[in-house]
């Protein structure tokens, strides 16, 4: 009884539980009486569980279970009743992906059945289980050592256990497993190897040597270093000439130059903090942060008063995504140096980004106080500002910018995102293209016009500068491959990968059969919760999770592909639905009601996301209309929402898996209600009728002043103009009269 639940504790206190077995997305075979999903926050690596019982179909089969589908398979008592439990154990490992972990619960017959089979207990046991015996007395026995050994060698045995320590062995024979806590049963984890540890024959350590200082670290163990020999009078002279050489030929941006010459003066001079320092920023502004960290480390270690030194070390923590760590090393860098521009910029514009926006004014501020005609000050005030949402103050700090400084290229770049904003599109365009003017290939600009081009549908312009993103640098992906421009393939693969948003991914996978026309292997990069929903779109070969495809010629990033095929609001391939092949899961409402999707909130890592993001309680205006069952498409915290008072609500996500299983069940709905989120993207392709809750100020791809979209024939555009509950009353209002096809 409750076998899963009793598992909980025993497997909290494992650190392998916590922190490998149940790590990722994983399903749970047999789970519906006792889900493990109902203990997902007590598993800090776990993601979605999905549930697979009866209604999904046969447990020793998974059929329309793809291969290596899940980081984990759990199961908890169901291997018993399968017809072949074998077959049963060898599907069950099919769908664990390699690294992952297959986590099974069988009863132990001698805990268990304890000599009697046709078990009187459970009738329903098909076998009996034990870990290894020469004989037993059931003549259904299976040993588990030989049946983990016939999955192969890409079968890593982690645990097999007898789970035997609340068997109460002085007692009668009776089912012990009624009791609150005996478990009576075997508990074994399989992990399954990739590849290359099956060629192997095991686990090959990473190459390489664990370096003095770890080892230091790791044992406390301290090695004596030999002595480095004092560099004579003429090496130090030598490398002196030669760091000069490398800072010119780092200023004129030669940086492999700069790079080569600054090594050349640590071999002679191996605790030189300049060329320490300096080498460290040549491999921060390629990319290597990773190889620039400790670097500056030691150049602060040899000379720990140099606030660049610092600002360095921030800029290069930033970069590895440790932003608070990359604050304090700006403020010991004001420390050293008060007055440091550099470093009350870089700090202030890092607290901004992390959403202290109070922090961020005041080091910026204090930084004006200093030097109150710092424009770079005074432009990252304006950013912080608008970071903030506070526009208009915003639009003040860069038009002083530019009374001083009229051609000041970031400060017309952020006015025309500000005024873009509140709706001054002529004035946005003005800022734009005088930045462009100032600096034809500043790249944030470029991206920032494409925006208003593409809202104003200007497309033939507005694909051109929106090409311009993939310049950025945190865009960060290179290939060995060329680009697809729209040639004729001649049988040659080309990838189509992601590069945004989950939603991005679903509205542009609709071109997949237009490259395939051109007469090649199409094969698609995304991220995970869309690869199964993908494959169901006609003209894709293979679908691979991002940065996983292998063996193609050409890429080219989903969101180019408008651009590519000249899409303009009257050739937008706009056939819906693109994703088919699905089959629906019903869901259950009362006769005759209609059954309404709702989902309302999106990324709140989004720096607006206030304005599109609404409540639950907000749909109070819908919740007593008569015959109609709201049911929640929501995922993450907002998912937890309660309903307003009278709406008859369901949660349909709670064992959803990923954007597939949210499809199937859409399906079955009878209209979706979102606000911009990948729900309306999702909807819209599978051609259901569906309504988007759309703030003024809303994305270039709703356009202007229309109710429906090129993009999805079957949606709807409820626009809100600074007043919510307006917006929900005309929802409320249109349902009424909705009446589903």
């Amino acid at each position: 009884m409750k076998e899963c639940s009793k598992s909980i504790a025993r497997r909290q206190s494992d650190p392998n539980f916590l922190n490998r077995y149940f790590s990722g997305d994983g399903i749970d075979i047999g789970g519906a009486p006792d889900p493990l999903s109902l203990y997902r926050e007590l598993f800090p690596r776990m993601g979605s569980v999905r549930i697979w019982d009866l209604a999904d179909g046969d447990a020793e089969l998974m059929d329309g279970v793809g291969d290596a589908t899940f980081d984990f398979v759990h199961s908890s008592h169901c291997l018993e009743h399968l017809n072949d439990p074998v077959r049963g154990l060898e599907n069950w490992f099919r769908i664990l992906k390699p690294g992952g972990y297959l986590v099974v619960t069988v009863p132990d017959e001698d805990l268990y059945e304890q000599g009697v089979f046709p078990s009187s207990f459970n009738s329903d046991h098909k076998w009996t289980f034990t870990i290894f015996k020469q004989e037993s007395w059931s003549a259904h026995s299976r040993n588990l050592l030989a049946m983990l050994s016939a999955l192969g060698p890409a079968a890593d045995i982690q645990k097999l256990q007898l789970l035997s320590a609340s068997f109460r062995y002085e007692l009668p024979r009776f089912d012990q497993t009624l009791t609150p806590i005996a478990e009576a049963g075997i508990e074994f984890v399989i992990r399954k190897r990739p590849d290359a540890e099956v060629e192997f024959g095991g686990r090959r350590p990473p190459d390489g040597a664990v370096s003095q200082e770890q080892f230091t670290q790791l044992t406390g163990i301290k090695l004596a270093r030999p002595a480095a020999p004092a560099p004579s009078e003429e090496q130090m002279a030598a490398a002196k000439e030669t760091l000069q050489v490398a800072m010119e030929a780092h200023r004129v941006g030669e940086l492999d130059i700069a790079e080569t010459k600054y090594r050349s003066v640590l071999d002679a001079s191996p605790n030189d903090a300049d060329a320490l320092h300096l080498l460290g920023t040549v491999l921060h502004q390629r990319g290597d942060n990773r190889g620039a960290q400790p670097l500056i480390e030691k150049a602060i270690a040899a000379n720990p008063n140099a606030a660049a030194y610092q600002n360095s070390y921030g800029l290069v923590l930033r970069a590895l995504n440790q932003s608070p760590e990359a604050c304090q090393a700006w403020a010991k860098a004001l420390k050293l140096s008060p007055g440091y521009l550099d470093a009350h910029n870089n700090l202030g514009m890092t607290l901004a980004e992390m959403k202290q926006f109070e922090n961020a004014e005041t080091v910026l501020r204090v930084g004006l106080e200093e030097k109150p005609d710092s424009t770079m000050l005074r432009t990252s005030l304006g950013r912080t500002l608008l970071l903030k949402d506070d526009v208009d103050r915003a639009v003040t700090e860069f038009q002083n910018v530019l009374d001083t400084e009229p051609a000041h290229v970031n400060a017309l770049n952020n006015l025309g995102v500000a005024l873009n904003l509140i709706g001054d599109r002529t004035g946005a365009r003005s800022a734009y293209e005088r930045a462009l003017a100032a600096d034809p290939d500043h790249v944030d600009a470029h991206f920032n016009y494409s925006h208003l081009l593409l809202t104003e549908g200007d497309f033939e312009e507005g694909w051109r500068h929106f090409e311009w993103r993939l310049q950025r640098r945190d865009y960060g992906r290179k290939f060995d491959v060329p680009q697809w421009e729209g040639e004729p393939l001649n049988g040659r693969t080309v990838l189509l990968w992601s590069e945004q948003g989950l939603g991005d991914a679903v509205q542009f996978i609709r071109y997949a059969p237009m490259v395939a026309a051109q007469g090649g292997t199409v094969i698609v990069e995304c991220r995970k919760p869309v690869i199964r929903l993908i494959q169901h779109v006609p003209g894709i070969s293979g679908v691979f999770e991002n940065r996983e495809a292998k063996d193609y010629d050409l890429h080219i990033p989903m969101m180019s592909l408008p651009s590519v095929f000249k899409s303009n609001l009257s050739s937008i391939p706009g056939s819906v639905p693109y994703v088919d092949g699905l089959d629906p899961i019903p869901v259950a409402a009362a006769n005759g009601a209609l059954k309404i999707g709702l989902a309302w909130a999106g990324n709140p890592g989004y720096s607006r996301d206030k304005h599109r993001t609404r409540a639950l309680g907000e749909f109070a205006p819908l919740a007593n209309l008569p015959n109609v069952e709201f049911f929640g498409l929501q995922t993450g915290p907002a998912g937890k929402q309660e309903p307003p008072p009278g709406m008859v609500f369901t949660d349909l996500v709670e064992d959803v898996l990923d954007f597939h299983d949210t499809a199937r069940v859409m399906l079955d709905l009878d209209l979706v209600i979102s606000v911009d989120t990948a729900m309306a993207h999702l909807a819209g392709a599978l051609g259901l009728p569906v309504w988007v809750l759309l703030y003024k100020a809303s994305d270039w791809r709703w356009l202007l002043d229309r109710d429906d979209s090129p993009w999805y024939p079957t949606m709807r555009l409820f626009r809100c103009e600074d007043d919510w509950p307006a917006l929900f009353g005309d929802v409320a209002a249109a349902l009424r009269q909705f009446r589903p096809a």
